[in-house]
């Protein structure tokens, strides 16, 4: 419950520094419980809360595909 009161409190603090009106781009690889902060933020609609609007896109995480596109990166 602790790390979902932090989690929550970094996604407040990521959009309170984004200009009103815009579109945020939340990229998600999960959908466990890492990803609560962000369920709730968009079922409480937080983000329209400051006029913003989220555009999540869900990617496949894991090791494997963390390992792959580090490797493209370098």
């Amino acid at each position: 419950m602790k790390f979902l009161k932090l989690a929550t409190a970094a996604v407040v603090a990521m959009i309170a520094g984004v200009a009103s009106g815009e579109t945020v781009k939340i990229t998600n690889i999960g959908h466990g419980y890492f990803s609560g902060a962000l369920y709730v933020a968009v079922q409480e609609k937080l983000f329209q809360k400051y006029g913003l609007e989220p555009d999540v896109s869900y990617v496949q995480g894991g090791a494997a595909r963390a390992t792959g596109c580090a490797h493209q990166a370098s």
